[in-house]
């Protein structure tokens, strides 16, 4: 248990991760204070909210027309414009959790997939399956199976259709080839 309050503690650490240099007699110290000022409504608002409108017009209008065969420089100009107003709509609190929690789930969710050959079985089936049937093809917990599926889905990479059913993405097709 800390003898000590948790803002202490935040100080202290903070003026370790801030305290910087290549030499002891040559360092370095942000005020740790200056950072702790930061108004904590900051996190949850949108990065740059002003820029989204321009580029959601844009992005409209070249999407009219998208369809399978649109060039890849059109397909790329749309998703950086798509990426664009992703950014600017997230929150540091997003960017943040992204890069914390989700991006590390992610890859482990990867890797264990290819390991498990969950991928390749997953790209044989052309119908919707459930978390029950390819737990007992593959043999992985049904429990942990369900959880990484439901990761998967709430990052893109399988399609979630009812409570515990999904269908496979192409980015699972292109996993399986790992």
């Amino acid at each position: 248990m800390l003898s000590y309050p948790i803002d202490e503690l935040v100080v202290s650490n903070l003026t370790r991760i801030l305290t910087f240099g290549h030499h002891d007699d040559i360092k370095k110290t942000i005020k740790v204070q200056d950072c702790l000022e930061v108004p904590r409504t900051l996190s949850i608002k949108p990065k740059d909210s002003t820029t989204v409108s321009p580029v959601l017009q844009d992005l409209a209008s070249l999407g009219l027309d998208f369809s399978s065969s649109t060039d890849q420089t059109t397909r790329r100009h749309l998703l950086d414009q798509a990426c664009a107003v992703w950014s600017n709509l997230e929150t540091p609190w997003n960017t943040s959790n992204g890069h914390s929690w989700i991006q590390p789930a992610l890859l482990l969710a990867m890797s264990e997939g290819t390991e498990r050959g969950i991928w390749t079985y997953l790209a044989s089936l052309d119908e919707p399956f459930g978390v029950s049937g390819v737990s007992h093809a593959i043999g992985i917990d049904r429990r942990v199976l369900s959880r990484l599926m439901r990761h998967l889905a709430a990052t893109g990479y399988l399609r979630e259709t009812e409570p515990e059913v999904y269908i496979r993405t192409n980015s699972i097709k292109a996993m399986a080839r790992i």
